[in-house]
């Protein structure tokens, strides 16, 4: 077939039916002829000088067939030639990012067509070969996923395809993208915002995955002055403060790491090799390769580290930060020295990357020096070749013979780490991921099962405890989790190992272990990686997974599930489904059934009293046990017992308790004297300490204003002082009573304290005059106290009194004065009923 007086080949594409042209001197003409032949040609030149294997006739017929697919097409904002994108794309790989690869190059001038224009992939792949047709496979597959605007499991699988075919995909994509948002105020809002939301959740995390940092901080800063310029430039301008203001203090620091570094060299050759003509060169050649230049983090890594710490970039005291390069390992850790010898060396940011490198390669010394008490100075300190790898990552290998690419082997990109990176929206949450991803290293897993075993290859970040390294490796493996053994010992299966794990024995049983994983996982990737578990399952196993673990968390209380769901089916169902969806963790969730059994509304059924002998050394710790687990009334420790004194208001509570005294009666730290139920009112005769007595009048007082505020009546508190008292005249004191007596006959409650024989008399004037008034009799507390302040805190409680009054023993303020006030609100309820105050 001829088309255009040449030979043609033809193209089917969807359906449709095209003639191209076939021959490669056309394409090579239309170069010429169009005005974008000298920027070409500069451009084969460019490439040739980086890499001599470079092929420029086949760069000049891939250029030729960008124009001519895309000849009278127009970009959609500027108008311009749509080759201009393409052409432009090519110019920044290779004079910014210094790329001389012809297959990669040719799919930057191709990497448009087959979406838009006739041109095929299989047109591509005979005329310029499989890789860069590949290449231009991948980038096509990632456009026709940014059109989804969906980033789901399937998409990210195709992505991660592309790139694990050939990583330069990556690296044209964020170049392209970068050229894009230049062009970003062409673009409607909502274009532009999800532009730079895509490279900041997307691209900027994958590329520092890489390491290719040349790429991920020019994208990163573009994207975020684009999408939030207002943050940005106040940001920016924190940043420039900073310099400005310590400009000098830096300064003469880069000078004194120059100047140490010089007199170290000079003292390791020797002052008389240091004049022979081979020193000198020596010498010249270390301080030519040292360089030292400041490098502040910029407004994008600022904000940052604002949103992992929580707080405000202008509260954020290490942005400023040198960067050392050096011509050597061993001067690296010379130059450690010299820093530090600076300021005052923090240890929080050391870090040994030249020994223990990133996943992708990067390798350096971090440290820093703290300035005059106030200021934070980074340091980064690294070869040449460290600095080439940390710009270009998992890119910096070098070219194999003839000049071609290698892909790079990423074993991290099979894994499930990017799916869930990429799905998780929570920013700090995906800063950490990243970060962890960064710093994780291979691992060996040997699950070891009751008759076989088997490896486990995987990729897990440092400082992970067994449990979450077998959540992160599989999820079903962790659920099984029994016990760990870790460089011969075995480790607990919660708690963090330091630094990277390497190798280590996971033994697994056939039943799922109920745990709370809420609590127990602190990894963010390993909750993901849980989360994701459970979310897969039916329902039905979600609810009895849940269940089980809140029935093991319950059972710290003596308390059973099937129990309390018996008695409060709809609090148990909600609970179930907060556990399911990750809002409270079980801990917390037994916690609250437990409050609520023991808050019950059923009234006040009977009173358990309890007597233990335990040791001096044990009783606090299970008096603070007692009251996590039942509402004490009363409790304390005198001669070698506990004693408590605990009143149930939910029949299940009966249960809990028995349970907990079967427990107790198998620890060998305390066991059971007495152990007796009875019903109220409790009137007994123990003398518990109470270092808070002389506050409790008034304590009791507020509580029982709240507690009867809802009945409109008022609270009289009242303390006969027994020094007082016969102080006072005995006419004074008539009309002192008369005065009382007038606040008592408007009172609900009426709380009187002093010297029994007061209290006595007192309460017999209270009633006569009540009698005379004809006014309702109010509810009286009556507590007996000796002195204004009782420092040694005794109280008794008075036994004699006769219904309806109430004689309680009120000690354990915080425990029991709630107890009491909700008892008296329901006899005051019952004795007043259809009385009026």
């Amino acid at each position: 077939m001829v088309i255009l007086g040449v030979r043609g080949t033809v193209i089917r594409k969807n359906g449709q039916t095209y003639c191209v042209p076939a021959e490669r001197s056309f394409y090579h003409q239309l170069v010429i002829r169009s005005s974008f032949c000298g920027r070409i040609e500069t451009l084969a030149k460019q490439a040739k000088a980086l890499n001599a294997g470079f092929d420029q006739d086949c760069f000049f017929e891939a250029a030729g067939v960008c124009l001519f697919a895309h000849q009278g097409q127009k970009r959609k904002v500027s108008g311009e030639p749509y080759a201009e994108h393409p052409i432009q794309l090519v110019e920044r790989a290779v004079v910014q990012f210094k790329i001389g690869i012809a297959d990669e190059l040719v799919a930057a001038l191709l990497h448009d067509t087959v979406e838009d224009t006739m041109i095929s992939l299989d047109f591509i792949r005979e005329r310029f070969g499989p890789v860069a047709a590949g290449i231009v496979d991948g980038l096509t597959k990632i456009e026709q996923l940014e059109k989804d605007r969906l980033i789901d499991g399937k998409n990210i699988d195709k992505f991660v395809s592309a790139l694990t075919t050939d990583i330069r995909v990556l690296r044209l994509k964020i170049i392209d993208r970068l050229i894009n948002l230049e062009d970003a105020e062409w673009l409607s809002q909502e274009s532009r915002g999800r532009n730079c939301r895509e490279a900041l959740e997307f691209y900027v995390p994958l590329a520092r995955l890489c390491g290719m940092m040349s790429l991920s901080r020019p994208l990163a800063d573009l994207a975020f002055r684009k999408l939030e310029p207002e943050r940005y430039q106040q940001i920016g301008g924190i940043i420039d403060g900073l310099l400005q203001e310590n400009k000098e203090t830096l300064d003469g620091m880069a000078a004194a790491i120059k100047a140490e570094y010089l007199v170290l060299w000079r003292r390791t050759l020797g002052e008389k090799l240091v004049v022979t003509p081979e020193g000198r060169e020596l010498l010249d050649a270390k301080m030519a390769g040292l360089s030292v230049k400041q490098r502040p983090k910029t407004p994008y890594e600022a904000d940052q580290s604002a949103i992992v710490r929580g707080t405000d970039p202008s509260r954020i005291s290490d942005i400023l930060m040198i960067r050392v390069v050096v011509g050597s390992i061993d001067d690296c850790f010379a130059l450690l020295d010299i820093i530090h010898q600076l300021g005052i060396p923090l240890d929080s940011f050391f870090r040994d990357h030249v020994n223990d490198p990133k996943l992708n390669g990067y390798r350096s010394l971090h440290t820093a020096v703290l300035i005059d008490g106030k200021l934070t100075v980074r340091f980064q300190i690294r070869t040449g070749e460290m600095q080439k790898a940390a710009d270009e990552g998992v890119l910096s290998a070098p070219l194999a013979q003839g000049g071609q690419f290698r892909q790079p082997d990423i074993p991290w990109l099979k894994t499930d780490w990017l799916r869930v990176i990429f799905r998780t929206q929570d920013k700090r949450m995906k800063i950490a991921l990243v970060k962890m991803l960064a710093r994780a290293k291979p691992t060996s897993l040997l699950i070891k099962k009751k008759h076989d075993s088997m490896h486990v290859e995987t990729f897990l970040p440092p400082d992970v405890s067994p449990l979450e390294a077998a959540i992160i490796a599989d999820p079903e493996i962790g659920l099984r989790l029994r016990s760990a053994v870790f460089r011969d010992a075995e480790a607990e299966i919660d708690r963090p190992l330091a630094g990277n794990i390497g190798m280590m024995r996971l033994n697994i049983g056939e039943e799922v272990q109920y745990r709370d994983y809420g609590r127990l996982l602190n990894n963010p990737l390993a909750r993901l990686r849980f989360a994701d578990c459970l979310a897969g399952k039916d329902q039905e196993y979600r609810c009895r997974f849940a269940g089980e673990i809140l029935n093991a968390e319950l059972a710290h209380y003596f308390l059973r599930l099937a129990e309390i769901a018996g008695v409060y089916p709809e609090q148990v169902r909600g609970m179930i489904d907060r556990l399911i969806n990750g809002e409270v963790l079980a801990t917390d969730a037994a916690r609250e059934l437990n409050s609520l059994v023991s808050g019950s509304d059923e009234g006040l059924l009977l009173v358990t009293r309890l007597t233990l002998e335990t040791g001096a050394a044990d009783a606090g710790s299970l008096l603070t046990g007692m009251r996590k687990t039942f509402p004490l009334e009363s409790g304390g420790f005198l001669n070698g017992q506990v004693k408590a004194s605990i009143p149930f208001k939910s029949r299940l509570q009966l249960g809990q308790m028995e349970r907990f005294v079967a427990e107790l009666e198998n620890n060998r730290d305390a066991s059971v004297a007495e152990y007796d139920v009875v019903r109220p009112p409790i009137i007994h005769d123990w003398t518990v300490f109470n270092p808070t007595s002389f506050n409790y009048s008034r304590d009791l007082a507020l509580l029982a204003s709240r507690a009867l505020r809802r009945q409109g009546g008022a609270v009289v508190d009242m303390f006969l002082n027994p020094l007082a008292m016969p102080m006072i005249p005995n006419n004074f004191r008539q009309q002192v009573g008369a005065v009382l007596a007038e606040h008592i006959a408007m009172a609900s409650l009426l709380l009187i304290g002093g010297r029994k024989e007061e209290v006595d008399a007192f309460y017999s004037a209270i009633v006569e005059y009540l009698s005379i008034k004809s006014a309702p009799e109010p509810l009286v507390v009556l507590y007996e106290r000796d002195q204004m302040f009782q420092p040694e805190g005794i109280i008794q409680p008075l036994t004699q009194i006769e219904e309806p009054y109430f004689g309680y023993m009120l000690t354990e303020l915080g425990h029991a004065d709630e107890f009491i006030f909700e008892h008296l609100l329901r006899r005051f309820n019952r004795e007043t009923r259809g009385r009026s105050f």
